[in-house]
């Protein structure tokens, strides 16, 4: 099972490990009150909060890729600490990204591929799970 496959599954497992223990709710409140049913949501809250902040870590390497892209353009000193950082936190994204595409001379479209894989990470999966996160945490708390 290759990273991307293993990272879907582990945000499918989570989703439904929320989802049964949101079926659980009547029988939480009923057996202890809806205290902890408040709790519970506080809890899918702070999950939702989780959610958001891969996002934007998300977002913070876009601007570090299209940086990467800008200093290989214009050859820059790669010795310089900031033009190495870029390369280092970019690089291994890119490397195995390439290996997997057919050679094109001089046109690398590899950062192409990252943006569009970021952005439907982004869409797909972070943005599905912060908004059900959040629905199911507002949910319960009018509830309880």
């Amino acid at each position: 099972m290759t990273s991307i496959q293993s990272f879907f599954f582990d945000i499918t497992t989570t989703l439904r490990h929320i989802l049964a223990q949101l079926s659980v709710y009547s029988s939480l409140r009923a057996r202890y009150g809806a205290i902890n049913v408040v709790l519970f949501a506080n809890i899918l809250l702070a999950l939702a909060k989780i959610v958001e902040l891969g996002d934007g870590l998300l977002t913070i390497y876009k601007y570090i890729l299209l940086a990467s892209v800008i200093i290989s353009w214009v050859n820059a000193d790669p010795y310089n600490p900031i033009v190495n950082f870029i390369y280092r936190a970019t690089d291994p994204l890119l490397r195995r990204i390439r290996r997997h595409m057919p050679d094109t001379g001089m046109l690398d479209l590899s950062p192409l591929v990252a943006f569009a894989l970021i952005y439907v990470l982004q869409i797909v999966v972070f943005n599905t799970a912060y908004q059900y996160l959040m629905t199911a945490s507002m949910s319960l708390k009018l509830r309880g």
